[in-house]
């Protein structure tokens, strides 16, 4: 996880958990959202296509939900990035609606289809985000404002 590297590089205290905040625990300095085995994929996705859903209910979706409730506690203005008006769940690479992802079409397969900017979409293969995200993050991290104060300047600038 790009926050757990960041910290450890700069010798930084781990992020605690949202799951595990407790009642007017100090969420300032942040939280990671990050859950084991969560998907990028809604379980419904999983229903609908008769696969074998994941072990939790944890998507994406669940996660930026909780991140919408404890923004207000972070933050007090509403500019952000994480591209400009794009689909927000649609991975970059993939086949099949309504994400572009299917488990039998891998991305990369002659099946498959590439979105014409990747730099433009948050979601790579429906498991993984694009480059630009992950830069994008880190940025944040590093040079400001998801660090408060700032971490010191890195050896080499994020593009």
């Amino acid at each position: 996880m790009v926050v757990s590297i960041v910290a450890e590089a700069y010798g930084l205290p781990m992020l605690p958990s949202y799951l595990n905040l407790s009642k007017g625990q100090d969420v300032r300095q942040g939280v990671k959202f990050a859950f084991v085995g969560a998907t990028a994929l809604d379980m419904d996705y999983f229903i609908q296509k008769i696969l074998i859903p994941p072990s939790t209910n944890i998507s994406l979706s669940v996660q930026l939900d909780w991140f919408k409730k404890l923004k207000p506690s972070l933050c007090k203005n509403k500019q952000g990035f994480s591209f400009g008006k794009i689909d927000t769940f649609k991975a970059c690479c993939g086949k099949s609606e309504p994400y572009n992802v299917d488990v039998h079409i891998f991305c990369g397969s002659l099946a498959s289809t590439v979105c014409f900017d990747p730099s433009k979409h948050i979601n790579w293969d429906g498991a993984h985000l694009t480059e630009a995200t992950y830069r994008l993050i880190a940025k944040g991290i590093v040079e400001g404002p998801f660090a408060s104060p700032s971490l010191k300047s890195p050896a080499f600038k994020i593009a």
